[in-house]
C-alpha cells in the first residue's frame, strides 16, 4: 500500500470537500462517538459523495480507534468496515 500512497490520507469527494471548505493537504479531525484522529485530505473522484476513505495500513493514523469494538448483534463480530464520523477542519493560526 505504501508504494501507491506513501502518506496516510483521507480521500473525500470534490463536492464534500467544497461543502466542508477543505483542500488537498488540509488537516482534519475525523471524529466518531468513540475517538478522534487527525489526517490530511486528498480530494478524489474515486469515493462517492457522503463517503470517506482512509487506508487501514498506516499505523500513524489509527483508524480502528474510531470504531466500537462491541460485537454486532447479528454476527457477534465487531464491525471495523464502516462508522459514522464528523469532520472538522484543523485551522492553522497565521
Amino acid at each position: 500500500m505504501k508504494k501507491h500512497s506513501p502518506l496516510p490520507l483521507l480521500e473525500i469527494s470534490e463536492s464534500d470537500a467544497a461543502t466542508l471548505k477543505v483542500s488537498d493537504g488540509d488537516r482534519v479531525n475525523v471524529i466518531s462517538p468513540i475517538d478522534r484522529i487527525a489526517v490530511s485530505v486528498i480530494i478524489t473522484d474515486t469515493v462517492p459523495e457522503g463517503v470517506l476513505y482512509i487506508p487501514a495500513s498506516f499505523t500513524e493514523v489509527p483508524i480502528y480507534n474510531l470504531f466500537d469494538a462491541s460485537p454486532q448483534p447479528a454476527t457477534q463480530v465487531p464491525s471495523f468496515n464502516t462508522c459514522r464520523v464528523k469532520l472538522e477542519r484543523i485551522r492553522v493560526d497565521d
